[in-house]
């Protein structure tokens, strides 16, 4: 999360989209200064979303449960100058679930989901900043 890229907005739920999330972790920084790394393993989120399966199966949605098991992977290098940073954010996480109170638990299923995201804050002219967020991410079925 890039506090410096987040505009200012009178929503106080700020602004659509944004990434705020956080979980505990374990963090390792090897590199600080104007280029730093840091790369953590983090508790992942136990949320699963049946989506449209509520209105095909709402017993069998209300029935999926997390099946994850490993923690996510975590990344950001911010790059810092005279005038500003940017900064590239990314995560690779394992995602599982199954059904729970079925033979077998089934369905079943897992995928690996990734997001990356770029964020920026620059300074333009006295005290006036543009700050930049793009973010995406996906998740390939196993």
């Amino acid at each position: 999360m890039d506090q410096d890229a987040i505009p200012v907005v009178l929503d106080c739920r700020a602004p659509n989209g944004r990434i705020a999330t956080r979980r505990e972790q374990i963090r390792v920084t090897p590199l600080r200064g104007d280029v730093t790394v840091a790369v953590a393993l983090e508790r992942s989120g136990q949320d699963v979303d049946p989506g449209e399966l509520r209105e095909l199966d709402p017993t069998l949605a209300s029935s999926l449960q997390s099946g994850q098991k490993l923690p996510d992977l975590a990344a950001r290098v911010p790059v810092t100058g005279d005038l500003g940073h940017v900064q590239l954010a990314g995560i690779l996480r394992p995602l599982a679930w199954d059904t729970k109170a079925t033979p077998s638990n089934e369905p079943r299923g897992s995928a690996t989901g990734w997001g990356l995201a770029a964020t920026s804050a620059m300074k333009v002219v006295g005290k006036d900043r543009v700050r930049l967020s793009v973010s995406g991410g996906g998740a390939s079925l196993r």
